[in-house]
């Protein structure tokens, strides 16, 4: 399988952020999503829609031969605008609810999530705010969107947010950072929102395309981590295991507890996605 993805969180600050991964059967397709849901909005529920309604779309977009993935990789996030204008923030708010105690038990013991909540999870759970629950927020549930779209030849981003993407070759000895929005200089900045539940798309991402590199490695992260810790935590990983298939467990679990280690504990909710390409 030349692509391969993992993703963790350590959700358990605020239950606002999500991750979701799809991959084919034959790994040469897939489709990776962080959402961050903004905090003055109760985002924790646009997050979960963003995330998995991005993933869930690329799966069913239609590839093959054609001038790159980009028209694809807009078609999913228009699909993600879509059902978010259709949605009720009331739905919404019982989902971060059911997301929060999900997520506090899946890191029951302080280890990163690696099974994110997912649509057959909601199924198996019954759907009702726990007793007293209240909701108070400035304005409707809200989310920022980092997606990527992998193919056999290319891969293409959508940023929709103030997270970052970084990539590393163990091979070339490189690593580049690429930053979102600006960050949040205070909380609930109007500059984060991108994806609302009741309104759609509610800013302008940047969508681009990238060409295939054999051994390079691609990490989504939500704003909780810290950037420049997780490039020194990557490059170490990379010198270490420079194919991550060879890891022996989990790398984005391993990466959030070696950033973790180096800056000694997260002030956020913090979620990763890895997406690792290898010829063979």
């Amino acid at each position: 399988m030349p692509w391969h993805v993992w993703g963790a969180t350590l959700n358990t600050v605020h239950g606002e952020d999500d991750f979701s991964t799809w991959l084919s059967s034959d790994g040469r397709w897939g489709a990776v999503a962080v959402a961050d849901g903004v905090s003055a909005s109760s985002g924790g529920g646009a997050s979960f829609l963003a995330a998995h309604g991005f993933t869930h779309a690329c799966r069913m977009a239609p590839r093959g031969p054609g001038p790159g993935l980009l028209p694809a990789l807009r078609r999913c996030f228009d699909y993600v605008s879509s059902v978010a204008a259709d949605s009720i923030a009331a739905d919404a708010d019982v989902l971060e609810a059911v997301k929060k105690t999900y997520y506090q038990e899946c890191s029951r013991d302080g280890k990163p999530c690696t099974r994110p909540l997912g649509l057959e999870d909601l199924l198996e759970r019954r759907l009702t705010p726990p007793p007293g629950f209240h909701v108070e927020r400035e304005s409707p549930p809200s989310s920022t969107l980092l997606a990527a779209l992998l193919g056999p030849d290319s891969l293409a981003f959508v940023i929709g947010g103030d997270g970052y993407i970084l990539g590393a070759s163990p091979l070339r000895e490189e690593t580049w950072l690429l930053w979102g929005a600006i960050p949040q200089l205070f909380e609930g900045s109007r500059l984060a929102r991108f994806v609302e539940i009741g309104r759609g798309a509610a800013g302008r991402p940047l969508f681009f395309e990238l060409s295939m590199v054999p051994g390079m490695v691609y990490v989504m992260s939500s704003d909780g981590v810290d950037a420049a810790a997780l490039a020194e935590a990557l490059t170490t990983l990379l010198q270490e295991t420079p194919t991550l298939t060879r890891l022996g467990e989990d790398p984005a679990a391993k990466l959030l507890e070696m950033v973790r280690e180096k800056t000694g504990g997260y002030e956020d909710d913090a979620t990763i996605v890895v997406a690792a390409y290898y010829a063979s």
